[in-house]
């Protein structure tokens, strides 16, 4: 992540992590509001599982619809729809992720999945890095404090 002009944006992805928390909490309204709707006992338990479902389903959402460069404003739509559906969309889109996400790494040639491996090897290094720095980091600051 970095920070420009008092934005967050994470890096790989390239979005702003205020659309993220934003898509987040109107997917969890979503889930909110199914849970008030339900004419089923409610509960403490039911109402965390509800918004944290809904949350998760406006995230998911929101990362496709923000792939597909919709409008920020129907990306959010979109995100409190998908919260209000909840578990019922992700039990219906999980199975089409999955086939989506096989049948792409199926297509790819050998050249395409030695690029994607190499990639891969880089970000994982470069995460391993980031976080040997942090410990250095802190190490050093500990030694200050001695």
């Amino acid at each position: 992540m970095r920070a420009a002009n008092n934005r967050l944006y994470i890096e790989e992805a390239g979005i702003e992590l205020t659309d993220i928390l934003t898509a987040m909490g109107i997917a969890g309204m979503g889930g909110l509001v199914r849970w008030l709707r339900r004419r089923r006992r409610k509960n403490l338990g039911t109402f965390f599982a509800a918004v944290i479902t809904a949350a998760f389903t406006g995230l998911l959402s929101h990362l496709l619809t923000d792939w597909l460069a919709l409008d920020t404003h129907l990306q959010y739509a979109i995100s409190g729809a998908a919260g209000y559906s909840g578990g019922i969309l992700l039990d219906a889109i999980a199975p089409m992720l999955v086939h989506l996400v096989h049948s792409k790494t199926a297509d790819m040639s050998g050249t395409e999945r030695l690029q994607f491996n190499q990639h891969k090897a880089r970000r994982e290094s470069e995460s391993n890095n980031k976080s040997e720095k942090s410990s250095d980091e802190d190490e050093a600051k500990d030694a200050d404090t001695d």
